[in-house]
């Protein structure tokens, strides 16, 4: 299993929300200093099986190779080339696996959006599922507190942050 992200998001929420939810029984604790591997990134399970945790920002290159069963890909990311070889690996691991890619579209009408969010929403890519959510939508977060922090934000901002949806960059900076 491979988890990507930003590397501020892997080191800030990913290794201590995973530390936090993998039993301390399924992990190998003879390996790495109890089950994980700070340098590498790496859980090591009882079975075998490693949870690696890859950041966009080593570059495409960084998981050519190896055949995979499941990736979640946290965060969209810019170069559509990491997506390539990520869905690539699935495919070399002898069959189509599973992926699953969350994020807020703050990119713009970016590379997901073409080659996967429009193509899925008009039907022609019959294995991808989309869902979307608002902060609206959040049973943690109050109305009365979306509404405050969306009356802060820059015109452009409010799509992406608030609903979710992919916005044009036109007019001033984006960010």
């Amino acid at each position: 299993i491979w988890i990507t992200s930003w590397s501020q998001v892997i080191n800030e929420r990913w290794v201590p929300l995973l530390k936090q939810l993998i039993p301390k029984d399924c992990l190998s604790l003879t390996s790495g200093i109890q089950g994980f591997s700070k340098k590498d990134h790496k859980f090591y399970l009882h079975n075998g099986s490693e949870m690696l945790l890859i950041s966009y920002e080593k570059g495409h290159r960084r998981v050519q190779g190896a055949g995979i069963w499941a990736v979640k890909m946290d965060e969209e990311p810019l170069d559509r080339k990491f997506w390539t070889e990520l869905d690539q690996r699935l495919i070399d691991a002898g069959f189509q696996g599973w992926m699953s890619m969350s994020y807020t579209p703050l990119n713009g009408i970016s590379w997901s959006y073409e080659d996967l969010y429009k193509p899925a929403l008009d039907g022609k890519l019959k294995h991808v599922s989309l869902f979307n959510a608002t902060q609206y939508d959040s049973p943690f977060i109050a109305t009365d507190v979306v509404d405050e922090k969306r009356s802060s934000m820059k015109a452009w901002e409010i799509k992406p942050r608030i609903y979710g949806q992919f916005s044009d960059m036109k007019g001033k900076p984006y960010y």
